[in-house]
């Protein structure tokens, strides 16, 4: 593979903050909610699955207000973030990625990232306690870097909403820590 080098200088917005986050939030499943609701009020019936019916309206509910506080979270990291609001250079190479702004600098190996996502107009490069990376995929296709940029992405990490990727946080969320007593 020949040497390549590709930067892309960006501010983002709050709107397009919001947007991108929006984007790479995972579908929620409106068939799902809608049985939960018919059986949560079909439980109203019966004296026996009363509390059931209860429960299952609460989750409900629950769903309703989780939409609503991830939204208001996201807003709230882009309003106080110092980082978010300033120029941003992008950068990635056959060996690396970059992000320069003013007073920050950050450099990491293709084999730190984690999970990557195309979706709309944007490629999203996420790796662990670091920000994610942002490049524009119309930008990438300009250079005829798309492909390559992809074929890294998959290497180095999975795509976003895919089987292995579910699989990995599946086993990590099930998996007892080495401390923990047996």
């Amino acid at each position: 593979m020949e040497p390549f080098e590709f930067k892309n200088t960006h501010t983002h917005t709050e709107e397009e903050y919001e947007d991108i986050h929006r984007l790479y939030t995972r579908k929620q499943k409106r068939t799902r909610k809608v049985i939960l609701a018919f059986v949560a009020v079909a439980c109203y019936f019966s004296a026996y699955t009363l509390l059931l019916g209860i429960v299952l309206t609460l989750f409900l509910i629950l769903g309703i207000f989780t939409k609503k506080i991830t939204k208001f979270a996201r807003t709230n990291n882009y309003k106080e973030s110092k980082l978010l609001k300033k120029e941003l250079t992008y950068g990635l190479t056959e060996s690396h990625l970059t992000v320069e702004g003013q007073g920050v600098f950050v450099r990491i190996r293709w084999s730190m990232i984690k999970v990557w996502q195309l979706h709309d107009k944007w490629l999203r490069i996420g790796c662990d306690q670091l920000p994610a990376f942002y490049f524009e995929i119309e930008k990438l296709k300009e250079r005829d870097l798309l492909d390559r940029v992809l074929s890294l992405c998959n290497k180095h990490g999975v795509m976003f909403d895919s089987k292995e990727n579910k699989e990995r946080y599946n086993q990590a969320a099930h998996t007892t820590p080495a401390i923990a007593p047996r």
